[in-house]
């Protein structure tokens, strides 16, 4: 077998590609020679020692290519015999055809030859033949992200042939060579109920976040990239950066000549637009550049940053950050082009774990009609340094949050793992999880511990409509326990919901856990939750229609504050608090 794997992590007992790892694994590429018929699930899981639904799962996320025939190996790659390894892996070798036509064949027989060496993905098991090639990606790069975010919410605008999304940095658009299924193409789709991902137009860094379009149709893609072509007099695109150093305002200028191999393929060295070095010309605009407090917990800041507005005029690949970088005002967090001096080489350093640089998309002005109007512009939110509180980006690494037709996932990437835990706990009669939740209701409430028994509900009201009895003996059910706390008088000025008198505030510490507990014992004791249509105005054995709620859809219930006393979650004791209830709002 070739040194073409780093089997830093033992695979033998992983089930599945989740939980994800909780540090990113390096890369490990093993390639197999078919010596005999078989299941490709098979033959990878004897010949790499891995369990069968590890390997599908590898199958469904992209990671497994074949070919008829095994392409040559790569240069630099040692091939050693069988009778050496005592293995079936190994690198490409024996049938594998060269890249030089032999002499006698025909242009057209070594295209077709080519062409059975060409790897192609296997999303499915099958059988392979006898003498063909099985290239793994054992360890899938991984996007975790993708699990934290509300993808519906990331939706900024729809046509019939395009979406425009707010992409969130830490996730991939489009699929890499070993993972499919964790892009916003892929996640975006599924929030819309798409069984196919979306098309990509343009791209945006793994790290950045902001508007980015995406095409529905093949069609689409072509006129949009067409616009694109046209040297963005037609598509405009201002970006918010946060850098170290302030920038003057101005046009900007260099040139982008070859970079270092050290550091990537993709990295790009800026050089004076002097005439004195040959490469692609670099034009931005400095707009606007204004210190600024960068209070996010994401990347600790000693002194104040800078953000600036950018214009940005041509679009080559890392443009802003490599030009930013030329202007020793590197953006915060990106540590592929932090500190290098012009002329200097240093091997890459690794970005950290939450994975973010201060770049945002922040506005797309289009002035041609592929996207129905012209002039129609799409704007990001604030950026991630101008929130107090933002969504994690790399939390999710060794979990992926539930998400069950949500928007959150696809399909059943899901971490059950966590889920097994998590549910482990909350069925310990909330011993180690404590809620507390802010209700706001049309009656007071006594303070102290309130008991019923949830009978069945009411058939026309829907299979999750509970009725609560009293807690007497006489009634068979699950017991309903919940402590009230506090009751204020509040007045109630929010527009959700138009009320007439006082309404009151109450804070409830749950004690057991029943589906609509809160709601069904606080209408049972006459104190229905403000806006709650299905348990408002409903006497013990009264029955009626159930009333559909308003457009907001919204009742006076949130769940304000979660203490774990259980290390699940990292660390004993951990609260998580929300902020002000809608009815606090103005």
């Amino acid at each position: 077998m070739a040194a073409s794997s780093t089997r830093s992590v033992n695979h033998s007992t992983c089930q599945s590609l989740f939980p994800l790892p909780l540090i990113p694994l390096p890369p490990r590429v093993e390639h197999i020679t078919v010596s005999t018929k078989d299941l490709a699930s098979s033959i990878i899981s004897q010949s790499l020692h891995l369990q069968t639904q590890f390997v599908i799962d590898l199958m469904v996320f992209g990671a497994v290519y074949c070919s008829e025939i095994a392409p040559a190996p790569p240069e630099h790659l040692t091939v050693k015999s069988d009778a050496e390894t005592g293995s079936d892996t190994s690198a490409p070798r024996g049938t594998s055809v060269g890249k030089k036509r032999k002499q006698g064949q025909s242009e057209r027989e070594f295209q077709e030859l080519l062409k059975k060496t060409r790897p192609v993905r296997m999303l499915q098991d099958a059988q392979v033949p006898t003498g063909s090639y099985l290239r793994v990606h054992v360890n899938p790069k991984r996007f975790p992200q993708v699990y934290n975010e509300n993808w519906k919410e990331r939706i900024l605008a729809e046509g019939e042939e395009w979406v425009v999304i707010n992409k969130p940095a830490g996730v991939t658009v489009n699929p890499t060579v070993d993972n499919l299924k964790e892009t916003c193409a892929a996640f975006a789709a599924a929030a819309l109920g798409m069984s196919e991902p979306l098309k990509i137009t343009h791209r945006l860094d793994v790290a950045t976040e902001g508007v980015l379009v995406l095409g529905k149709t093949s069609s689409f893609v072509s006129k949009f990239n067409a616009v694109l072509s046209n040297g963005h007099k037609d598509i405009r695109k201002i970006y918010r950066t946060l850098s170290e150093s302030p920038v003057s305002v101005g046009v900007v200028e260099h040139v982008a000549v070859q970079g270092d191999s050290n550091r990537g393929p993709r990295f790009t060295r800026m050089m004076p637009a002097d005439g004195a070095h040959k490469g692609s010309l670099c034009t931005l605009e400095v707009l606007k550049c204004t210190p600024i407090k960068c209070n996010s917990a994401k990347i600790s800041m000693q002194e104040d940053c800078y953000e600036c507005e950018v214009k940005l005029i041509t679009g080559r690949t890392h443009q802003i950050r490599a030009q930013f970088a030329a202007l020793g005002a590197p953006l915060v967090g990106d540590t592929l082009y932090k500190n290098v001096p012009e002329g200097e080489s240093q091997p890459r350093v690794a970005p950290g774990p939450d994975g973010v640089i201060g770049l945002q998309a922040w506005k797309l002005r289009v002035d041609d009609p592929v996207m129905d109007k012209v002039g129609v512009v799409f704007e990001a939110g604030a950026p991630w340094w101008r929130c107090g509180r933002i969504r994690n980006v790399g939390a999710a690494q060794d979990h992926a949050p539930p998400g069950r037709g949500d928007g959150r996932g696809v399909g059943p990437w899901e971490n059950l793992l966590f889920r097994q835990q998590i549910n482990a706990v909350l069925s310990n009669g909330h011993k180690d999880i404590r809620k507390i939740y802010r209700t706001l209701s049309e009656s007071p409430v006594s303070v102290g511990v309130v008991e019923h028994v949830a009978v069945q509900g009411d058939s026309n009201r829907g299979p999750r409509f509970t009725r609560m009895m009293p807690a007497d003996g006489a009634h068979k059910g699950s017991l309903c326990t919940l402590e009230v706390l506090k009751c204020t008088p509040i007045k109630c000025n929010s527009a959700k919901i138009s009320m007439q008198e006082d309404c009151y505030e109450c804070e409830v510490k749950l004690i057991t856990g029943r589906t609509h507990q809160i709601r069904a014992q606080f209408a049972a004791l006459g104190a229905p939750l403000v806006g709650d249509t299905l348990y408002k105005n409903v006497p013990e054995g009264e029955s009626q229609p159930r009333v559909a709620p308003g457009p907001d859809g919204v009742i006076g219930l949130q769940a304000w504050k979660l203490r774990v006393d259980d290390p699940v979650m990292d660390k004993v004791g951990v609260v998580f608090e929300a902020g002000a209830p809608w009815w606090r709002c103005e």
